[in-house]
């Protein structure tokens, strides 16, 4: 807020925690301030592990997700297509589980697994594999067909075209790439090979399976991880399956599983030892192996779900009922700075002390009294100023009485920077100005970035106007010098980002998406059109995934988490045909937004990872694409209001169940049992129910629910609520609402900022006054009133049993 390595002042004291010093930036960005668990099942073999998985689903997982729930945390489960997973799948595997507060639980039995199609082979291991077979054998051509050697980008590598590969083929690429791996080996031990590889751990191995690759991977943080590892001597299962002989039938394959295994039992891990030992002297055999799965059965539920809550705990943080006015403007604070030093090039240093406001990236920072109230809360807190009289300012133009006050006491510059300030909303009730400033304070310096030229409203003066020019090719390419490390990218690729851009009239979105493309190592020509980038997109998703994914973004200006956007996927009826049972609609959520890359901007924000649109450019070609009439807009709206609402009675955990007419939600109650308020469907719910046009069900789940209500004024203060309220009026025109808003809030104000619990007695004193003539919804919310009063237990609370105060006539 402050100019950088300005002299300072009596005036200016320095915080406690400076909210740019370069740890708490840090600190910002690691798991411990966020609240969400990623938690990865990964089976080489799922039928190896079919009565661990069912447990999974209908035991461990809902026992975790409402263990979870309690603490504040979200989770969701994450499971991989074990039985032919791709490498793109196992990148957005590994992609997930780099995050800080992802979980892996990794089963190792006696199946070493499928190795993974590589994107690309180098040509030393491409000749090994010429060496295992014949020249014309159908092997190497059906291997020619599928990986071709990519002259034109002066590699020797041969790489993998981006074509539909079917099971059969896929099978077979595999097949050749182990069979070739286990002529290697056996020419190696002929040789000279055979006592090095009995001193060895793990046989040398070309193309290690995905069992293989994860678990060395998950060694690396195992702290993140727990195995199960099942001993084939000890399984049951195992020993009574007709299918036995084909468990172990290569001898090399059981050896490479096994030294994996004592990999794992040499690290740090933590270990779950899946053994069941059979009692052979038991005359019922068959009642005893029940009666001991059974049993074992119970141990692996109950081991598993200490592990995973254990986890779980972890990332809980104390339980916040009701957050105090200074908390909540400091939340709000750290959101924006912590986004704004994300945008900036890698190579750019931070500059400190300016106050940084991204109009519409929070519920907080729309309308006009709440962003200045913000602000101005922000600059007590640097200046050491008394903030009581901005607690009790609600109105615009009181909070700006405030600031200038502020100001005329600093002797320093005030840096204040807004985007996008042409998207400010200024409402009828709270942000009517009864006056300008006639002369601006010479101390304040406002920088607003806006799409066309706009006057700030509460300033007679003119501001003054710069019209910033178009990007140049060269500006162009030294920003992707900013964002990537020295000798990142050849001089073709740097030439063909130039050319591309060029063409694009130096879009610098364009050029950040070809970035991503060649960062990523992606096999297909670079694309230079954002509406080709979607049409990959459904290639590799599907078209209906990808819409209903690019409509849920649209429709929700402030983000989504992963969790949500997953639940929502899983609750749209249409979806169906395209979740098969093979298939891990998570990982194709996680695989889709990365792709995308630059399109979406991820931040932190109430300690969850949130995804939205980047930037308004972007949200209108999706909205062009996919969001094309009104009764899309409802269907996406009334989804996402469906998904808060949490109307249903029965929940389980995610994507996990093979029918997607199984997939239930993660339960989302207004308030947990110790009274913490679940903040996200504070923000959300009524925003949806507003755009689906159903004002009973608006009323109903929000602005006419005590509870929510009361909520909403307890987590997230009274200002958010008043920009609810001044939002829905200024869309609709209802009866219930005005009333709500102009007879019963607005002339509470005072008191209800003092005390926060006499909501209720304000509520009942003057909506009991016009009982006879009021509407159910009315009627029903003193009745809710009443009954929050009669369970409410912390101090003697003064509710009048009759009425005797009109209500103010509605302002028509």
């Amino acid at each position: 807020m402050f100019r950088l390595n300005a002299v300072s002042e009596v005036t200016y004291v320095h915080p406690r925690d400076d909210i740019n010093d370069k740890e708490l930036q840090q600190s910002k960005y690691s798991g411990k301030t966020l609240q969400q668990a990623r938690i990865i099942f990964f089976f080489p073999s799922l039928k190896e592990f079919e009565r661990e998985y069912q447990a999974l689903v209908k035991d461990v997982a809902i026992d975790v997700q409402h263990y979870a729930l309690q603490l504040g945390v979200d989770v969701e489960f994450v499971e991989p297509v074990t039985d032919s997973l791709d490498m793109e799948t196992f990148q957005a595997m590994l992609n997930v589980f780099s995050k800080h507060t992802s979980y892996l639980m990794c089963f190792l039995g006696d199946r070493y697994g499928k190795c993974i199609l590589p994107k690309k082979i180098p040509l030393e291991k491409f000749q090994a594999i010429q060496a295992a077979f014949s020249e014309k054998s159908n092997e190497l051509e059906l291997f020619y067909q599928y990986y071709k050697r990519c002259e034109e980008m002066e590699s020797t590598d041969y790489k993998l075209l981006n074509e539909p590969i079917n099971s059969a083929d896929r099978n077979t690429l595999t097949s050749i790439l182990q069979q070739a791996t286990e002529k290697i080996s056996q020419n190696d031990n002929n040789e000279q090979q055979q006592q090095q590889q009995q001193q060895s751990e793990i046989p040398r191995n070309l193309f290690p399976s995905a069992a293989e690759q994860i678990t060395q991977i998950a060694l690396i943080q195992p702290n993140k991880v727990v195995f199960c590892l099942r001993n084939t001597k000890a399984d049951i299962q195992s020993k009574n399956s007709t299918d036995t002989a084909k468990q172990v039938d290569m001898e090399s394959e059981h050896r490479k599983i096994e030294a994996l295994k004592q990999t794992v039992l040499l690290s740090e891990a933590s270990i779950i030892s899946l053994n069941m030992e059979s009692d052979e002297s038991t005359d019922d055999k068959s009642q005893f192996i029940g009666r001991k799965n059974n049993n074992y059965i119970k141990w692996f539920i109950k081991q598993v779900t200490d592990h995973l809550q254990n986890f779980v705990s972890t990332l809980s943080m104390p339980p916040m009922p009701s957050i105090e006015a200074y908390s909540l403007a400091k939340i709000e604070n750290d959101v924006h700075v912590a986004f704004a030093e994300r945008q900036l090039p890698k190579k750019w240093l931070v500059r400190e002390n300016i106050d940084k406001m991204f109009i519409n990236l929070t519920v907080g920072s729309e309308y006009a009294h709440e962003l200045w109230h913000g602000i101005c809360m922000t600059l007590c807190a640097l200046t050491g100023q008394d903030a009581e009289p901005l607690i009790k300012s609600y109105h615009l133009s009181s909070t700006l009485v405030i600031l200038k006050s502020l100001l005329e006491k600093l002797n320093r510059p005030v840096f204040i920077l807004i985007d996008d300030a042409n998207m400010i909303k200024y409402g009828r009730m709270m942000s009517n100005l009864d006056q300008q400033f006639r002369k601006c304070l010479a101390n304040l310096v406002l920088i607003c970035t806006t799409d066309h030229p706009i006057a700030i409203r509460f300033m007679l003066q003119q501001p003054v106007l710069f019209e910033l020019p178009d990007f140049t090719n060269v500006d162009i390419m030294q920003y992707i010098n900013l964002n990537i490390d020295n000798n990142t990218l050849n001089k073709q690729q740097m030439d063909e980002i130039q050319d591309i851009t060029e063409a694009n009239n130096n879009n610098i979105i364009i050029a950040q998406l070809l970035l991503k493309q060649i960062t990523d190592g992606t096999n297909r020509p670079l694309v230079g059109d954002i509406d080709e980038r979607f049409c990959h997109a459904e290639n590799d998703n599907g078209v209906l995934f990808v819409r209903t994914f690019a409509q849920l973004l649209i429709v929700t200006p402030h983000g989504l988490t992963t969790l949500e956007i997953l639940d929502a996927l899983t609750m749209n009826d249409e979806l169906n045909d395209e979740i098969t049972p093979n298939s891990s609609l998570s990982l194709r959520l996680h695989s889709i937004i990365d792709k995308l890359g630059c399109l979406i901007v991820e931040f932190v924000y109430g300690n969850r990872l949130v995804y939205k649109w980047s930037h308004l450019f972007i949200i209108n070609i999706a909205r062009r694409r996919y969001l094309t009439n009104q009764k899309e807009l409802i269907k996406a709206h009334g989804l996402i209001a469906h998904l808060f609402a949490d109307v249903n009675n029965v929940h389980s955990i995610c994507s996990l169940l093979p029918s997607s007419n199984e997939i239930p939600t993660f339960p989302r109650p207004l308030k947990q049992d110790d009274g913490t308020v679940n903040i996200r469907k504070v923000h959300n719910l009524w925003y949806h129910l507003l755009h689906t046009g159903n004002m009973d069900d608006l009323k109903k789940f929000a602005l006419c629910h005590f509870e929510y209500v009361e909520a909403c004024i307890r987590a997230c203060g009274i200002f958010q609520l008043l920009s609810i309220y001044e939002e829905c009026c200024m869309q609709v025109l209802h009866h219930d609402i005005q009333v709500l808003f102009q007879q019963i809030i607005c002339p509470s104000l005072n008191t209800i900022i003092r005390d926060r619990d006499q909501l209720a007695a304000e509520l009942i004193n003057r909506l009991q006054y016009t009982q006879a003539t009021n509407s159910q919804f009315l009627n029903v919310m003193v009745e809710q009133a009443m009954s929050w009063v009669d369970r409410y237990h912390d101090r003697p609370l003064l509710v009048p049993l009759s009425c005797w105060i009109p209500p103010k006539k509605v302002e028509r």
